[in-house]
């Protein structure tokens, strides 16, 4: 599951470093392709090393967590909308997948390994949310529909 997201994460970026002059809408879609990729990318890593016991399969919790989460969301947002203004900008694209990747670790820790495969379920959805993304970006019809 983990390793069905990264082509579109992967297409999304290759979208972005070779488009000239796009639409906002193409931008925003290259942002939330790559965010649910990336997001997808590393929470299956930790699902995966909760479930094969490399992980502690106890929920890891610290203070304040929710908040960073909220912090990193909102990080993440302000990023997205800077790329869409300016999108020549590298560092925001390199931003957008820092946080997207530190998203899907700490969205993912707090779970306990019993609900992992709920979160499987979850993530393995996400595939089909950041194919469908990427079909806007690439204007494929057959991926936003099929979401293949």
């Amino acid at each position: 599951m983990g390793l069905v997201v990264v082509p579109s994460a992967l297409v999304a970026a290759a979208e972005f470093l070779k488009t000239g002059e796009a639409t906002a809408f193409t931008y925003s879609t290259i942002v939330i392709s790559i965010f649910v990729g990336t997001l997808t990318f590393t929470g299956s890593f930790i699902a995966f090393g909760k479930l094969q016991g490399f992980i502690s399969g106890q929920p890891i919790v610290f203070p304040g967590q929710q908040l960073i989460n909220a912090l990193f969301a909102l990080a993440l947002l302000a990023t997205g909308f800077f790329i869409v203004q300016e999108p020549n900008q590298m560092n925001y694209f390199y931003g957008v997948i820092i946080i997207s990747a530190i998203l899907g670790i700490t969205l993912t820790i707090p779970i306990g390994g019993a609900d992992m495969p709920v979160v499987i379920s979850l993530l393995n959805s996400y595939s089909g949310v950041a194919a469908a993304a990427t079909g806007f970006v690439l204007m494929n019809n057959g991926l936003i529909i099929l979401e293949l």
